[in-house]
């Protein structure tokens, strides 16, 4: 049977189906952390709620599958922290000290569906890979549009380790039905420079390595009063600002270190 695990009995949690539903017209405040619930869960929410959930997952140990199923006039602001969890401590540590020998065994899987069946529903995501230095991450991102007038966009923004491969599948399914739908998904990276060096007998060599970023971006656009966008964008920490800010007598990891908290405070 469900059970209600919140305090305004707004939150129903079925454990035996692995389902949560939000009770409509539910407008809660306080983040719902979903780890809390399990690795593999499928989110309902009702018509008119109000709700945000949060996640924190570590590198290694993810195989992270969320479903959510949004209903009329419904908003959902969801947004998911992946960290190393102990590898290293901060991007700007990984900067100096990540060994850069490849790939290693710690693999995550993440995939987030979200469905829009209800008029006027909307959905705000957002991934945050900060401090991942090395393994491979693999992540699946689908936005379904069944109803006129809904609006979903998922923001992926992460730090690019030598080490590390990531790949990015990303889907937008627009219905022929959905008629005016607003859909994006959009990838930003930093990519933290490194250099290897390779020593022989003879000579000493350096030689740059760059990470592995793989995207592959999918629309399925049936009317064509949707306006469906799908974009990317990596680049490295800004030379002038980090020049600016040392200047300013900005140490330059204390420089760094704010420029990437900048790049995962955008909306």
């Amino acid at each position: 049977m469900p059970m209600s695990n919140h305090q305004n009995a707004s939150l129903f949690f079925n454990a035996e189906k692995q389902e949560l539903a939000i009770a409509p017209g539910a407008i809660i405040a306080d983040p719902i952390a979903l780890a809390a619930y399990g690795q593999q869960l499928r989110v309902c929410v009702g018509a008119g709620a109000r709700v945000t959930f949060s996640d924190s997952q570590l590198m290694g140990e993810t195989v992270a599958g969320y479903t959510f199923v949004l209903e009329t006039h419904s908003a959902v602001q969801y947004r998911l922290e992946l960290s190393a969890g102990g590898q290293c401590c901060a991007p700007t540590a990984c900067m100096q000290e990540v060994p850069v020998t490849g790939v290693c065994g710690d693999r995550s899987s993440v995939s987030v569906c979200v469905i829009l069946c209800g008029q006027q529903a909307s959905f705000v995501g957002a991934l945050c890979v900060r401090d991942v230095a090395k393994g491979t991450l693999e992540i699946n991102l689908m936005q379904q549009h069944e109803e006129p007038i809904t609006t979903s966009s998922f923001v992926v923004r992460q730090v690019l380790f030598p080490g590390l491969t990531t790949t990015v599948r990303g889907t937008i399914v627009v219905d022929k039905a959905a008629h005016h739908v607003h859909a994006e998904q959009q990838l930003r990276g930093i990519v933290v420079e490194h250099e290897k060096e390779s020593k022989t007998s003879r000579c000493s060599e350096t030689v740059p390595v760059s990470p592995f970023f793989c995207m592959r971006p999918t629309l399925a656009v049936a009317n064509h009063t949707a306006v469906v966008k799908h974009g990317c964008a990596v680049g490295e920490l800004d030379g002038e600002q980090l020049f600016y800010m040392q200047s300013r007598g900005v140490p330059i990891r204390r420089a760094k270190e704010l420029l990437l908290a900048a790049f995962f405070a955008c909306p």
